[in-house]
């Protein structure tokens, strides 16, 4: 079975020390859902990043998430 992109937003707020708190993430519809649903929760919120993800699910696998828009103070993805 082929692959599929999942979109996913994830807020975050202010914790202890400046320490972000990562939000339960939200899944998008598609690109553009995605987009609109981060920089809305921006105005909430002191970071959000939006990401595209390919996913197997029947291989159980996921590739390297992608960046498709971030706002604010978001940690750093590993790569």
């Amino acid at each position: 079975m082929a692959g599929q992109t999942m979109f996913i937003v994830t807020a975050f707020s202010a914790g202890k020390r400046g320490k972000l708190v990562g939000q339960p993430p939200v899944q998008a519809r598609d690109e553009g859902h995605a987009r609109r649903t981060a920089e809305r929760l921006s105005a909430r919120y002191v970071g959000v990043i939006a990401t595209a993800c390919e996913v197997d699910a029947e291989a159980e696998s996921w590739g390297e998430p992608v960046v498709l828009a971030s706002y604010g103070d978001v940690p750093e993805m590993a790569g």
